[in-house]
């Protein structure tokens, strides 16, 4: 089965490989994003349809973080203050 607007092949047990290697999921992401681009940019593409393309493109620079290991902005969180030292008591001294 071929996608008729931008010709990419697509099968649902197709494994796609790179040099005798299947592909990492980040590679993937970048060949999802470039088919993307490809498509967002075509001149017969309708509004809605670019639309869908920007959501995408957006959800997979979300997961490309994440495969990074980059936290959110905003998602760390300070450590909670460690309670001080108790400090000793005065020893009462008798006079």
């Amino acid at each position: 089965m071929t996608d008729a607007i931008i010709g990419v092949p697509f099968s649902a047990n197709h494994q796609p490989v790179i040099k005798g290697r299947r592909k990492s999921a980040f590679s993937q992401a970048l060949a999802l994003q470039d088919v993307l681009h490809k498509l967002a940019l075509n001149g017969e593409t309708q509004p809605r349809d670019v639309a869908a393309c920007a959501r995408a493109w957006d959800v997979l620079e979300d997961r490309k973080r994440e495969m990074r290991g980059v936290p959110k902005s905003g998602q760390r969180r300070l450590a909670p203050d460690k309670p001080a030292p108790a400090k000793a008591l005065p020893v009462p001294t008798e006079d």
